[in-house]
């Protein structure tokens, strides 16, 4: 299991992947034996051994102008169907957006995941937390 956390106000890019500063919690022995890793200061979890995942993220949103704030889970980089929070949003005000899926990874594959902004417009992102945990 990985959770990764964000507590500060971070500006997330158009197409960018949310960071997390650290790693709380991250088990299943040393980096290179577990079954999911996060590295602090990135916005990536690999997830390194076969299985289903449940991937969970909870982050407070808001955009500089009123618009649509779009989040969304990616494996490898492209968008999971299903897997997308979408808030209409006014200027300055504070959303609150909440995630899940679950991804499953075949033998001797290795899957990153991240969280991205499918806005048109940059986001401001704070208490991003992701926590990623293997069912099975």
């Amino acid at each position: 299991m990985v959770n990764a956390v964000n507590v500060a106000a971070q500006t997330v890019n158009v197409n960018a992947p949310v960071l997390y500063a650290s790693t709380r919690i991250q088990t299943g022995g040393r980096a290179c034996c577990a079954a999911a890793t996060h590295q602090p200061g990135t916005g990536v979890v690999n997830l390194r051994k076969p299985g289903i995942y449940e991937v969970t993220f909870n982050g407070n949103v808001a955009t500089a102008a009123a618009g649509t704030a779009v989040v969304n889970i990616q494996t490898n980089g492209v968008n999971i169907p299903g897997a997308q929070a979408t808030v209409t949003t006014a200027v300055d005000n504070i959303y609150s957006v909440s995630l899940t899926t679950l991804i499953q990874v075949c033998c001797n594959e290795t899957v990153s995941v991240s969280i991205s902004n499918g806005s048109t417009v940059a986001l401001t992102v704070a208490n991003a937390d992701i926590t990623v945990t293997k069912l099975c």
